[in-house]
């Protein structure tokens, strides 16, 4: 059994969804609200999906780490950074070194849906793969 993930733009999330669905004649799809986010559960009868949305604040007071988690860790445990430890998180552990390009794919990923498929056989790809 397989396991892959993609990464969906939120924009095109309800679309890729229905076309999964009609993929997977008899799929069930269900919904649950998370600290954070969502999630959205799709089974069918040889596997399933399970997307997770991650909501950024409208000011976009958002903690995406990335890359050396030991470090991000450490830094965080700075009694003057206490204001952020309440913020939502995302983690990017294939995150590079920051620059303007990095920093500006990082928040544009960190507003994708990540889509984990559990299932014996790959579903046609709607979205962008890991590492790709």
């Amino acid at each position: 059994m397989a396991t892959d993930r993609l990464e969906i733009d939120l924009e095109r999330f309800d679309r890729w969804l229905r076309r999964l669905v009609d993929d997977h004649p008899g799929a069930l799809v269900t919904h649950r609200d998370e600290p954070g986010g969502a999630a959205t559960t799709v089974t069918w009868p040889d596997g399933g999906a399970e997307c997770r949305r991650f909501d950024l604040d409208p000011l976009m007071l958002v903690l995406i780490r990335g890359g050396d988690r030991r470090l991000g860790t450490h830094v965080l445990a700075d009694p003057r950074l206490e204001a952020l430890t309440g913020l939502p998180r995302r983690e990017l552990p294939d995150l590079p070194d920051p620059s303007a390009h990095v920093l500006a794919v990082a928040l544009r990923r960190a507003r994708t849906v990540w889509v984990r498929f559990t299932t014996s056989t790959r579903p046609v790809e709607h979205g962008r793969r890991d590492g790709g």
